[in-house]
């Protein structure tokens, strides 16, 4: 088995790809997914970011992952999880966090907004976010240092509403980690869509649903194709972005000679 920091030798062909993906076998998969629609404030709330949680994880364990759901988190709740989360990643996991609900920039950081942030404008709000709300440098900083084998990192942020009389204006670029792919649900700056197209789910986790448990479909190309399925439902007002330094193909499935799925991809 190709060790993580070991080039591959071979040359582009179907055997060498089956060397990238059988890098990836018998690797333990864990998710952290959470999902807000309650915020302190009146008109803050959203709507489909629970649902979206919840049909995240439950794909998520059809296909192997041992998954830990968060609802509603509060800013002390939400660190709690997420360091309980952290601890448990051993050297070689495949490690993916997915979030839903509001997010913000200050300050040249990134924020993920727990549901009883409840900042009144009395103080500096770059002061409050770095007490208040969940830096997400923070989190993939701490995952990294535990050295996983791969983390995807979903962010489905800056649904289209106000936190009080804040204007949230999205989430800015980040560079990712090595062995990384960051995902966001709309561009740097944008706001995504709170909306539903199929009465459930926001248009970008509805996408998503469709793709992510398709066996032999690497997650980079599934991606683009979210990408692709979204931007053409907005109509070009929301089109997911995503930076990666990954240096193989990863395989959430793979389909076996018989034709059923194999859950042993990663």
């Amino acid at each position: 088995m190709l060790k993580r920091d070991q080039k591959l030798t071979c040359k582009p062909s179907s055997q060498c790809l089956d060397r990238m993906a059988s890098s990836t076998f018998d690797r333990r998969k864990k998710a952290l997914v959470v999902g807000i629609n309650k915020y302190v404030h009146a008109g803050s709330s959203l709507k489909t970011c629970i649902a979206d949680a919840i049909a995240l994880g439950d794909t998520l364990r059809s296909i192997g992952f041992e998954v830990l759901p968060g609802i509603d988190y509060t800013f002390e709740k939400f660190k709690h999880k997420i360091d309980e989360f952290v601890q448990k990643i051993q050297n070689g996991d495949v490690i993916l966090f997915y979030f839903a609900g509001h997010g913000q920039e200050s300050d040249g950081k990134n924020y993920l907004i727990s549901s009883d942030y409840n900042y009144d404008h009395s103080t500096d709000e770059n002061m409050y976010l770095a007490n208040n709300a969940v830096n997400i440098q923070y989190i993939l900083h701490n995952m990294t240092k535990k050295n996983p084998y791969v983390i995807i990192f979903i962010l489905d942020c800056c649904r289209t509403r106000k936190i009080r009389t804040t204007s949230i204006a999205g989430l800015s670029p980040m560079n990712a980690p090595s062995e990384t792919l960051l995902v966001f649900s709309c561009g740097p700056g944008k706001g995504a869509l709170d909306d539903t197209g199929n009465g459930q789910n926001s248009i970008f986790m509805e996408n998503l649903l469709q793709h992510i448990a398709n066996p032999d479909e690497d997650i980079e190309s599934l991606i683009m194709k979210v990408t692709r399925d979204v931007r053409q439902a907005t109509g070009g007002y929301q089109i997911p972005y995503r930076t990666s330094s990954l240096t193989e193909k990863i395989f959430f499935t793979r389909a076996n000679p018989l034709g059923k799925r194999s859950f042993n991809s990663i």
